[in-house]
C-alpha cells in the first residue's frame, strides 16, 4: 500500500489514564516470570517423562517445537511427527512459557474453562476434558489499523513489536481429541498432585500456534473459587474512556479471554515477557490474511 494514493485519514487510540496503575496493581513481576521459567517442566513428546530442569530433553532440530529425552523416543515418535514437522518461523512457542506461568493469566483461564465447560453446573472431576486456542503474534490494534489504510512508514513496516494473544477458545470432544499421548500428559500431572487433592477438575489446554500445524498441549488445574465465580456470572466492571469508571461486561468465556488479552496489551514495557518484535514478514502475513 502507498500512503500517497491513499485517501487521508487518521487513526485514534482512546487510553483511560489509569490504564498503566491499574496493570501494575495486579501484574506479575518479571522476577517472577523468571523465576517460574526456570522451574517450568517440560515432558518428553513421545514417553510423557517429565524433565524437572528442561535441559536433559533435545528439541527437534527444525521445528524447535517436540522434545524428546532420548535418541529411542525421538525414533519412535517419528513415525507422526514426521507428518507434522516444518520449520516455523513462528516465536510463540518461546513465549508460551511466559504465559503458562503467569498467575494472572493463569486465573483468566480458569474462569475462561469454568465458563465454556459449565463447571459450576457439571462437575468433570477424575477425566480429562479439553479446549483449544490459537496463540498468535499481534501488534497495536491501532498499528494494525495503520497498517490497512497505509498509514506506515518503511521503518514501521521493516519492524514492529507484537505480542501474544488468544483466540477462538472453544471445547473439543473428550472422546475423539484426547488421544494416548494427550492423556499420558493428563496422568503425569494428576500423579504428581497429591492423593488427597486429586478430586479436582483438571483440564488439558491444546495451543495452536501460527506458522505450524502442531500444537502444545498443557495442564490447567480449575480450582474451586473459578467455578463459584462462573456460577455467580458477576459482570465485569472496566474503566472506559468512552463509558466511564465503571462500565459493566458480561460475564463469559469469550469476556475472560478478552480480558486476558487486555492485560497482555497493558504491558507496553514487556514486564510479563510476552512481546517480540515483528519483521517485515509477518506484517505481510496480517495484509495478506486481513484476520486480525
Amino acid at each position: 500500500m502507498n500512503p500517497e494514493n491513499t485517501p487521508h485519514s487518521r487513526v485514534i487510540s482512546l487510553v483511560h489514564p489509569d490504564r498503566a496503575s491499574d496493570f501494575r496493581a495486579v501484574a506479575t513481576p518479571t522476577k517472577y516470570i523468571r523465576e517460574a521459567r526456570s522451574n517450568f517442566s517440560t515432558a518428553c513428546t513421545q514417553c510423557k517423562k517429565i524433565d524437572e530442569d528442561d535441559k536433559s530433553l533435545k528439541r527437534c532440530a527444525q521445528c524447535k517445537i517436540a522434545a524428546y529425552c532420548s535418541k529411542e523416543c525421538q525414533r519412535k515418535d517419528w513415525p507422526f511427527h514426521k507428518t507434522v514437522c516444518k520449520e516455523s518461523a513462528s516465536a510463540v512457542s518461546k513465549l508460551l512459557s511466559s504465559f503458562t506461568v503467569n498467575p494472572v493469566i493463569h486465573s483468566y483461564l480458569q474462569l475462561a474453562f469454568a465458563s465454556l465447560f459449565e463447571l459450576y453446573k457439571t462437575p468433570i472431576i477424575g477425566r480429562p476434558f479439553i479446549a483449544r486456542c490459537d496463540a498468535v503474534i499481534r501488534p497495536e490494534k491501532a498499528y494494525f489499523s495503520r497498517l490497512i489504510i497505509g498509514e506506515l512508514t518503511e521503518a514501521e513496516m521493516t519492524q514492529t513489536e507484537g505480542m501474544l494473544q488468544i483466540r477462538n477458545f472453544t471445547a473439543l470432544d473428550s472422546e475423539t481429541s484426547i488421544d494416548d499421548t494427550r492423556m499420558k500428559a493428563w496422568e503425569a500431572t494428576m500423579a504428581s498432585v497429591p492423593e488427597n487433592c486429586r478430586a479436582m477438575h483438571l483440564a488439558l489446554l491444546e495451543y495452536h500456534m501460527d506458522d505450524t500445524v502442531q500444537s502444545i498441549v498443557t495442564p490447567i488445574e480449575i480450582t474451586d473459587i473459578a467455578i463459584e465465580a462462573a456460577r455467580e456470572k458477576k459482570f465485569w466492571k472496566v474503566k472506559s474512556v468512552i463509558f466511564g469508571p465503571n462500565h459493566q461486561i458480561p460475564f463469559s468465556t469469550e469476556s475472560c479471554i478478552e480480558f486476558l488479552n487486555n492485560h497482555i496489551r497493558d504491558d507496553p514495557n514487556n514486564q510479563l515477557r510476552l512481546r517480540q518484535q515483528m519483521n517485515r514478514a509477518d506484517i505481510q502475513k496480517l495484509l495478506e490474511t486481513l484476520n486480525y
